[in-house]
């Protein structure tokens, strides 16, 4: 296991819950992602074998057989299907999926190109992938210089730990490692826009989350501009 996989392993095996409670930035960030998911129900089936990727023991009202996957023993060990693994090598064999889910930003702690190569590896053709992660072109960043950078290493407090080590990715950089692993994207969706850009200058996630309600107002552009997480539907087309 790598130094960063440990790392990862041992915050979270400390936590009850991945979804810190009364902290609004993290209340929207899981709506955000829920509706998202929801909005595709139609893709999963009753007899499809779903990966869990970094579940956390998040379970979601989807049809289908949902396997876990996730560094975090105390997290998983209480439900069916539930594998101790990193996300860059897990036991699977090729294509054993018939669709994915990787949300709750992942791929934020692990190496982006062996984690995405590993997924689709474990996809079957003509699956779906729903994957979210947290962007470099966010308003945390702005005049920082790691803004808008391929990759770059920031530290976050999380639900009562600290030094949660996550490297925070451009679009481009994502959707090349996407393309490469036949991986077409379908639909996208950015959030936490204001709210990143306040935090930029508060330093305070609960406070600055109250801002993301007004994230609708904003156009398109800005939201390129300043939004710190982007969820993603992806289709596996070889």
């Amino acid at each position: 296991m790598k130094d960063y996989e440990k790392q990862t392993q041992e915050i979270y095996n400390q936590m009850k819950c991945i979804w810190p409670q009364d902290n609004a930035w993290y209340d929207f960030t899981h709506s955000q992602i829920l509706k998202f998911i929801y909005k595709y129900n139609r893709l999963f089936n009753n007899n499809d074998k779903v990966l869990n990727a970094g579940s956390g023991g998040t379970v979601y009202n989807i049809r289908g057989n949902m396997y876990h996957v996730d560094l975090a023993t105390n997290l998983i060990k209480h439900l069916p299907n539930a594998y101790i693994s990193s996300i860059e090598k897990m036991p699977f064999s090729d294509g054993f999926f018939n669709s994915v889910i990787c949300v709750g930003s992942v791929i934020n702690y692990c190496n982006a190109v062996t984690a995405i190569s590993e997924i689709s590896r474990v996809m079957s053709k003509d699956s779906y992938l729903i994957i979210e992660y947290e962007r470099s072109f966010t308003g945390e960043l702005f005049f920082k210089s790691g803004y808008g950078k391929n990759i770059v290493k920031q530290v976050y407090d999380y639900n009562g730990q600290h030094n949660h080590n996550l490297w925070l990715y451009s679009d481009n950089y994502i959707n090349q490692i996407l393309k490469e692993n036949g991986l077409q994207i379908i639909d996208s969706k950015l959030f936490h826009l204001l709210s990143s850009l306040k935090n930029r200058f508060i330093n305070n996630e609960i406070k600055a989350g109250y801002a993301s309600k007004y994230d609708k107002y904003l156009p398109k552009w800005l939201a390129y501009r300043i939004a710190h997480n982007r969820i993603l539907l992806c289709y596996k087309s070889f």
